[in-house]
């Protein structure tokens, strides 16, 4: 379930879509998740960088993080 309280990340009537940040060093991994997640409903943002994704986790409601850099 999603934060935002439902299977998917589909805006309910009381709540917005649940933020997910996709962080990962291959584009075309980023563009996958993206994608999926953005069919479901989620509100996604993206990062390829780490201090991007540092910049965006740090600030207030920040997204759930899914990310893999190596």
């Amino acid at each position: 379930m999603s934060a935002a309280g439902s299977a998917d990340g589909a805006k309910s009537p009381t709540s917005a879509p649940a933020k997910v940040l996709v962080v990962d060093d291959t584009p075309l991994n980023v563009k996958l998740l993206t994608d999926l997640l953005g069919v479901k409903g989620y509100a996604v943002s993206s990062a390829t960088e780490r201090r991007r994704c540092a910049r965006q986790a740090s600030r207030p409601k920040s997204p759930t993080l899914c990310c893999s850099i190596s």
